[in-house]
């Protein structure tokens, strides 16, 4: 294992089974280090019979700065300051990984590249750090090798569910169930929104008992929403004050569908822009836009801006470690996804009072209520063309979008989305 981080690991005794359960203790090997005495009943359930400490692994695909990677980033950050050893475990270096060495946590790369290799190098790794509690947030195969690995609690958390448009998932609708079936692989199911959840439910199939909902939740930055911020972020960008502004945050893949940020900005630019008075929201060549992050599709999107004659109308920043400051430049925020959990652009664009234009996918109506779901539309083009024209050039409408984001995002706070996912560890046993 040289060259790569170390925690202290636990050693495992098993023990006699007893009606069903296995019984078996769980040292720490440091000194002074206190036992844990779990029970394994016969529904897999982890019970713990006496206190200790213990290692909670965190296991996902990419390192990057995407929604998954925030959500593990923010949970890694709770579980430190509780005292609560972690291991990060990631098929991908990247920024992530660094963040959790420098939070104390170890970190290990396990390539993805072969599921069976994958899980059989998961399985190792179990068994050596033998964590009280695995944290899946990359699909079922984590899962999996932590049933072989014996680890006692196992969570699964679905950012998104993208099964919902796969072909052989809409095809054979029956199918559909054997996500249920994998998923309780898993002791406990989190679901980032209740739409999510209500899928697994009815359409998976997987009992309510094994489901919780866990939204996603920010804090906000100093100084957020405010007239300073937006003209340090305007000025930051190069752009005036007064230029019309669109902008993407978020991965350049089909989930996102960020052609059609493109396809908008080519059909405003192309057309009087005005607003419901009959005032001009500004010479519509002039708009511009803003696609903040990275992806596969970039090499399509740079020739279609090209192809579309958007040339030097578009400011491409790639993954950025903090995309506020491009939320606070923007007049609006576009998020045309195909499907979503519940994107922390959304929460992040509402913290800096930037209306947003959205899907009605995943969590999204359920954050975007009451006025505010004017914003939250399916995709064309003469929709959403209309409503980013209101948005953007009736000031009463952003005024109206600002007040009712404000108080919809103190249902959306990053310390209640750890105390729930803690509290969820908790009804399985954990100690921490």
């Amino acid at each position: 294992m040289s060259g790569e981080s170390r925690h202290a690991m636990y050693a495992v005794g098993m023990g006699r089974r007893e009606a069903g359960s296995t019984r078996f203790e769980a040292g720490s090997t440091r000194p002074g280090g206190e036992a844990a005495t779990f029970v394994l009943g016969g529904d897999g359930r982890a019970g713990i019979a006496r206190e200790g400490d213990g290692t909670v692994a965190l296991v996902l695909d990419g390192a990057g700065r995407a929604g998954t990677e925030r959500h593990v980033l923010g949970l890694l950050r709770g579980l430190r300051a509780y005292g609560t050893p972690v291991l990060l475990v990631t098929s991908q270096p990247g920024p992530l990984a660094d963040d959790a060495v420098a939070l104390g946590a170890a970190w290990y790369h396990r390539p993805r590249l072969d599921s069976r290799r994958y899980v059989a190098g998961l399985v190792r790794l179990f068994r050596e750090h033998r964590p009280i509690l695995m944290h899946a947030h990359a699909g079922r195969l984590p899962s999996l090798a932590a049933r072989l690995a014996r680890v006692p609690i196992i969570v699964d958390t679905r950012h998104g569910i993208p099964e919902r448009l796969r072909p052989p998932y809409t095809r054979f609708p029956s199918l559909r169930r054997w996500e249920g079936v994998k998923s309780r692989l898993a002791h406990r199911t989190l679901c980032v929104c209740e739409a999510d959840a209500a899928w697994m439910e009815h359409v998976a199939r997987l009992p309510m008992r094994l489901l919780r909902v866990v939204s996603n939740g920010i804090t906000i930055p100093p100084g957020a929403g405010t007239p300073e911020r937006r003209q340090a972020a305007r000025s930051a960008l190069g752009f005036t004050p007064d230029e019309p502004i669109l902008a993407f945050v978020g991965r350049l893949a089909v989930q996102k569908a960020p052609l059609r940020v493109l396809e908008l900005l080519q059909s405003l630019r192309g057309e009087p822009a005005s607003g419901a008075t009959g005032t001009a929201i500004s010479a519509a060549p002039a708009l511009r836009a803003v696609i903040c992050g990275a992806g596969s599709l970039e090499p399509e999107l740079r020739a279609a801006e090209e192809r579309m004659g958007l040339g030097g109308s578009i400011l491409w920043t790639g993954e950025i470690e903090d995309p506020g400051p491009v939320l606070a430049a923007a007049d609006l925020l576009l998020l045309p996804s195909r499907w979503e959990g519940l994107p922390y652009a959304l929460l992040e664009s509402m913290a800096e009072g930037t209306p947003v234009l959205a899907t009605p996918v995943g969590g999204v109506p359920g954050v975007l209520t009451g006025c505010l779901a004017a914003g939250c539309l399916p995709w064309s083009l003469e929709t959403w063309g209309a409503a980013a024209r209101r948005l953007l050039g009736v000031p009463e409408a952003r005024a109206e979008w600002r007040v009712a984001a404000a108080t919809r995002l103190a249902d959306y706070d990053e310390s209640a989305t750890v105390k729930g996912i803690l509290a969820a560890y908790g009804e399985l046993g954990w100690p921490g």
